[in-house]
């Protein structure tokens, strides 16, 4: 992982409970990021890289993009790359 990519997002996390599934966390955790202006628009977000990020797989944060997508949250680029509008 390159080191600046945790500076640029600067995420607020937050504690993955027991009652959490990982996926419900991760979404979760994003939206709150998103909501709070943390994630700036135009910064490009990947699967991998916000995976690194929360030590998670890409799978729960490919579900959560996919339902910020949905939500009109974040665009999908062609090149596979996510911004906040």
């Amino acid at each position: 992982m390159k080191p600046d990519s945790r500076e640029k997002l600067q995420l607020l996390m937050i504690e993955n409970t027991n009652d959490l599934k990982t996926h419900q966390w991760v979404y979760q955790l994003l939206r709150n990021n998103l909501m709070c202006g943390r994630i700036k628009p135009g910064i490009p977000l990947t699967i991998r890289g916000l995976a690194e990020i929360l030590e998670v797989s890409p799978m729960p944060v490919r579900e959560a993009l996919h339902r910020f997508a949905c939500e009109s949250a974040v665009e999908v680029k062609n090149n596979r790359r996510v911004i906040v509008p």
